[in-house]
């Protein structure tokens, strides 16, 4: 089993932000007609416990998946320059 790295800052400042922007502007065009008549405080501490947890728990792993997605094609077009996989040879094909 490897180790995970944890990836850069600002990659991962990158990753919250474009899970928690889409997901709080959805929730308040959502909720805003339930939410209207409640002081700001008291909509923004509503909104922010329904998009955390989202945001926790379904959104960012999601992004994070697509971002390892997109470093895994990109290095794999680095390794052979036809962004596939490595191709068997003959040796290690009938390798037992």
């Amino acid at each position: 089993m490897s180790a995970q790295v944890a990836p850069p800052k600002h990659h991962m400042a990158f990753m919250i932000w474009l899970s928690v922007f889409p997901t709080l502007a959805v929730m308040e065009l959502l909720l805003r007609p339930l939410l209207a008549d409640l002081p700001v405080i008291l909509r923004l501490l509503i909104l922010t416990a329904i998009v955390v947890p989202l945001v926790v728990y379904l959104v960012l792993p999601r992004v994070q998946q697509g971002r390892a997605l997109l470093l895994r094609r990109r290095n794999g077009r680095r390794d052979d320059g036809r962004g596939g996989g490595s191709v068997p040879t003959q040796r290690n094909r009938h390798a037992g």
